[in-house]
């Protein structure tokens, strides 16, 4: 019986019941691999491409696979022995799986050795991300060697599903492996490449300022055709590939800019287009020259000489410390499309003088203040809350803020506020503690919100308040009759000189993401096809194994002798004379592959002797010939056979 007793062979029974059960429950309709990937396998020097994203229809109908509560996982790529050999004789050279918590897969199986039924690790997903394509250059059987043209090698691509349920018996479907023969290959004589697997062709960004980039990745050399291309952009920001040689549309309405692996194959080429996300992408905080300093800060800190007054207090924005967000990252909603951010600069006055409310002798957040040159100021729309309700009115701060997109010709910018204090002016964010009763709300100056917004300023505060109340919603919905803020801010007192300590200039600079006005452009370069190279090439003309000793590692028995003349062109006729002059096989190459084979026997059909032969190869096609000297030394007969 199974097992290596009594209590392991009712525990392998038990497994197995499971299953079983399973199967009963289920109707007897069992889990499924996924469809098995289709697969185009492109034979190179010493290099091997499999490519199962070619078919990109194919490739969706395994990867958004679900039977069952089994879903598609991901993808494994094997090399075997043989063309015979089953699984447990490949070597595993690459596993491209979702990127998910998923990772390893392990499942449970009955150990014959030990007679228990242990848990062991069945797919070995590293979260890689899918990819649809993996360029072979080692031959994994023989211990990392490189390949060798010539030589058969045999491989297998799979898919394999997972179910994350505990009772599911087993938890993962992987497809019986269908072994591929490939035999790697220089180009054929007159043939040139222009690229190899893997390389990459950059493209020139023709138009537009977006900050986004892409590139083309070789994956098939074979099926490179010369054209020109182009990747355009979508309202939406998705993209297109157009072939400007043919003026057709290759891909359409592409999402992925992440430049992960999951991108479609067109033409033997993997083109990813890479965009920013949006998201601030720099600030820079810069002092007056010479410097402007506020008298409250020297009077406050005589050490204080200049340099940054306000930080982001880690409030979760992208930029400065937690304290700048793009709008769309912060609890709101805007009216502005990723295209129309702005780099922006906001332009500070230092403090000349405040109302000491507490009479402590210090300036406090929330005292009333005044600037050292109010004409270089503007007002903000004011709101204590999110909805037009809240208007409050149209009050002075304390600096202007401007889009520079063009520096020789900015424009200055609205800006609103959320004056949670009702106090009518422009504050950082902080609360007093304790609370201080003769500060406004208690010193409590928290939450207060400063809105960077697209419109140009309007200086008669009548733009986004009716001065009576507002009509604005603040921080309304996709529906709703929200503001066009671009960036907001949520600072706070950097303890260096104090609020407003110097006159400076705060530069908050967007990812400038792909638009309608983006365009990258790209040329494939063709491989090419020469008589003269064909030419030249015959100098590449070789017969493997030289010596012939005995045996070919390629060879499947004994009655099966050969030797192999390779970069031949289509159509060829070979001679072999022995040293006497006399010729002892003609071999007829008519199209094909690059490859013909002797062998060793001459026009009778015996096995030649063992000496040193001429290969008098003519290739009428090209006008050329070439002579080959080889070397046989035949293996002892000894008949076994009756």
């Amino acid at each position: 019986i199974p097992g290596t007793d009594r209590l392991s062979a009712i525990g392998i029974l038990k497994f197995f019941d499971v299953a079983a059960q399973n199967a009963y429950d289920n109707f007897f309709e069992l889990p499924n691999a996924p469809p098995a990937p289709k697969t185009n396998v492109i034979a190179l020097d010493q290099k091997i491409v499999f490519d199962w994203g070619f078919d990109i229809a194919a490739a969706m109908a395994t990867e958004t696979s679900s039977i069952k509560g089994y879903d598609f996982q991901g993808y494994n790529v094997y090399q075997l022995p043989s063309a015979s050999a089953q699984i447990e004789q490949a070597k595993r050279l690459a596993t491209f799986d979702v990127n998910d918590a998923v990772g390893n897969v392990e499942d449970k199986f009955f150990d014959a050795s030990t007679g228990v039924v242990a848990t062991k690790v069945v797919q070995f997903g590293t979260n890689s991300g899918i990819k649809r394509s993996i360029t072979v250059t080692k031959d994994a059987i023989k211990g990392g060697a490189p390949l060798v043209n010539g030589i058969k090698y045999y491989f297998a691509v799979t898919s394999y599903n997972y179910n994350p349920s505990p009772t599911a018996v087993p938890n993962n479907v992987e497809n019986p492996i269908k072994i591929f023969t490939v035999i790697p290959q220089s180009p054929d004589p007159g043939i040139t490449y222009s690229y190899s697997p893997e390389d990459t062709i950059k493209t020139i960004h023709t138009t537009g300022t977006s900050d986004g980039s892409s590139f083309a990745l070789v994956i098939d050399p074979t099926k490179v055709n010369g054209h020109n291309y182009e990747v355009t952009f979508n309202a939406d920001g998705s993209w297109n590939l157009d072939d400007k040689t043919t003026s057709t549309t290759k891909l359409a309405n592409k999402t992925n800019l992440s430049g992960d692996g999951n991108y479609d194959f067109t033409d033997g080429l993997q083109v990813k287009v890479l965009g920013p996300p949006l998201l601030g992408k720099s600030w820079s905080y810069v002092s007056a020259s010479p410097a402007n300093l506020s008298p409250v800060a020297t009077a406050a800190d005589p050490s204080y000489t200049g340099g940054r007054w306000l930080t982001g207090g880690s409030h979760g924005g992208e930029l400065f410390f937690g304290g700048i967000f793009m709008e769309p990252n912060f609890w709101g909603g805007t009216t502005v499309t990723p295209d129309k951010y702005t780099k922006v600069e906001i332009r500070f006055r230092p403090m000349a003088s405040f109302t000491d409310l507490n009479g402590n002798g210090s300036y406090n957040i929330g005292e009333p203040y005044t600037v050292d040159d109010p004409t270089k100021t503007q007002k903000a729309f004011m709101y204590s809350g999110f909805s037009g309700s809240s208007y409050l009115g149209f009050f002075d701060i304390p600096f202007t803020a401007w889009d520079v997109n063009d520096p020789d010709n900015p424009r200055q910018l609205n800006v609103a506020l959320r004056d949670r204090d009702k106090n009518h002016q422009w504050d950082l964010h902080f609360a007093a503690s304790p609370a201080d009763p003769l500060l406004p709300n208690g010193g409590d100056q928290r939450f207060n919100y400063t809105f960077i917004l697209i419109s140009t300023y309007d200086a008669s505060g009548t733009m986004y308040g009716d001065g009576s109340g507002g009509t604005i919603n603040l921080w309304g919905g996709p529906n709703g009759d929200q503001i066009d803020v671009q960036w907001t801010m949520w600072v706070n007192d950097r303890g260096n000189g104090g609020m407003l300590a110097e006159e400076s200039i705060f530069t908050l600079i967007p990812n400038f993401v792909n638009t309608q006005a983006d365009v990258f452009g790209f040329t494939a370069n063709a491989n090419t096809n020469s008589s003269a190279q064909a030419v030249l090439d015959v100098e590449k003309i070789n017969v493997f194994p030289n010596p012939y000793y005995g045996v070919n590692t390629e060879e499947l028995n004994k009655f099966q002798r050969f030797v192999t003349f390779n970069h031949l062109p289509a159509n060829a006729k070979i001679r072999i004379f022995n040293l006497a002059g006399i010729m002892v096989k003609t071999i007829d190459k008519v199209g094909g592959s690059q490859f013909q084979r002797w062998d060793l026997q001459n026009e009778n059909g015996l096995p030649v002797a063992s000496g040193v032969y001429i290969a008098y190869i003519d290739m009428p096609d090209l006008g050329t010939t070439k002579i080959l000297k080889l070397a046989v030394i035949q293996e002892e007969q000894i008949l076994d056979r009756f």
